[in-house]
């Protein structure tokens, strides 16, 4: 699972992401997760370029398709969880080894 992380995360739903340009159901579903969370990752964190979107204009952004086209059914649970998000990313800032990303696991639950 880690190889597939790794080497498809960048990959979109439709075909036009990297580095194999799989599309949809190719792409293996852990790296499809990662995806969603990668991209909420970057939106919402600051960086030297940019500064960070609040939860709210980051979920808005997503599910817009604004950041790249995702699996339908990911966007569905990524609504269902977002009010758990905001908890859950300030418990990592706190504890990061404890949470490990625990609503990446809840929806790739959901989608098995």
């Amino acid at each position: 699972m880690a190889y597939q992380i790794c080497r498809w995360h960048h990959e979109r739903y439709d075909g036009k992401g990297y580095p194999d340009g799989l599309k949809g159901e190719e792409i293996p579903i852990a790296a499809q997760v990662v995806s969603v969370a990668d991209v909420y990752d970057a939106l919402t964190s600051e960086r030297v370029y940019k500064k960070a979107f609040s939860h709210e204009k980051a979920m808005e952004m997503i599910l817009a398709g604004e950041c790249g086209t995702f699996n339908p059914l990911l966007l569905e649970c990524l609504q269902d969880i977002q009010g758990n998000i905001q908890v859950e990313m300030k418990r990592a800032a706190e504890q990061p080894m404890l949470v490990q990303n625990s609503y990446v696991g809840k929806m790739i639950e959901t989608v098995q």
